[in-house]
């Protein structure tokens, strides 16, 4: 079965997430403007990343 791969200038990633992704943009400098989200009290987790790119990237959907 094939993936749809649909490309998106904004997305959102958790911590873990957002760390391999700046990994990989190391070098391509396609990040244009990172936000970070705070957890909402009673919500597990870290928070969230909110990442938007120069040019859009293919997301497996």
């Amino acid at each position: 079965m094939q993936q749809i791969m649909t490309p998106v200038k904004q997305r959102y990633l958790s911590p873990q997430a957002y760390v391999k992704d700046m990994k990989n943009n190391q070098q391509v400098d396609n990040i244009e403007q990172v936000q970070f989200i705070p957890p909402q009290i009673g919500q597990g987790g870290f928070g969230k990343f909110l990442v938007k790119y120069k040019m859009p990237i293919l997301v497996a959907r």
